[in-house]
């Protein structure tokens, strides 16, 4: 607690080391990552990832904070702030998962043309950018609480909330786990994932339970 605390006090501080990490990785991954050593690549790496953690928390708990709320201003965030990790995901992890499970799990090479590594920089860094600024948004929007609305207990509420995150985790644990030995799973498990998300979605949009 005293920890989210501090975070939520000094956000400002946390937000321009997010976004001077974002910057600085996009730059770095387009232009020098042939040029530098393992060891100093990893160590690049590492300091711009512990520079990132903080602002992305931030971020995380201001999506949670605005998720539930009946402003349109803080609806559109919200909003902003699920393109952007999409972005995020599908430009800076997803790519390179396709292409180590197309090798590992099915033996096909495919081509990697050059101007996609700029392609796949570009679109992570506009994903990252999105959350950030839609989290200072919401700081100057919204207020620090924002009261959930009640809403009763069923089965579409029950398959709402777990349908989704469900999904969402087995993609996310298949792009972990895509490359090497279990590449094949991994592609099983975004398969799965890639089918539970939407349908979690439809649930919670046109699902309208007998009253």
């Amino acid at each position: 607690m005293a920890f989210s605390q501090r975070l939520y006090d000094h956000w400002r501080i946390a937000l321009i080391f997010y976004f001077a990490s974002s910057l600085l990785q996009s730059v770095t991954s387009a232009f020098f990552s042939r040029s530098t050593t393992f060891i100093g690549s990893l160590t690049l790496d590492v300091l711009l990832l512990l520079m990132l953690i903080p602002g992305a928390v931030y971020i995380l708990g201001e999506y949670t904070r605005i998720s539930g709320a009946n402003s349109s201003s803080l609806k559109r965030l919200s909003k902003m702030m699920e393109i952007g990790l999409v972005a995020f995901i599908g430009f800076g992890l997803a790519i390179f998962r396709v292409y180590d499970i197309a090798y590992y799990a099915f033996q096909i090479a495919l081509p990697y043309p050059p101007i996609l590594n700029y392609v796949q920089n570009a679109g992570a860094l506009g994903g990252e950018l999105a959350m950030g600024i839609a989290a200072v948004f919401a700081r100057d929007v919204g207020p620090s609480y924002v009261e959930e609305p009640e809403v009763s207990q069923s089965m579409r509420i029950w398959l709402m909330e777990v349908l989704e995150p469900l999904g969402f985790m087995l993609v996310m644990l298949g792009l972990a786990l895509g490359i090497g030995v279990t590449a094949l799973a991994a592609f099983f498990l975004i398969i799965a994932g890639a089918i539970l998300v939407p349908l979690g979605y439809l649930v919670r949009k046109f699902w309208i339970p007998r009253s």
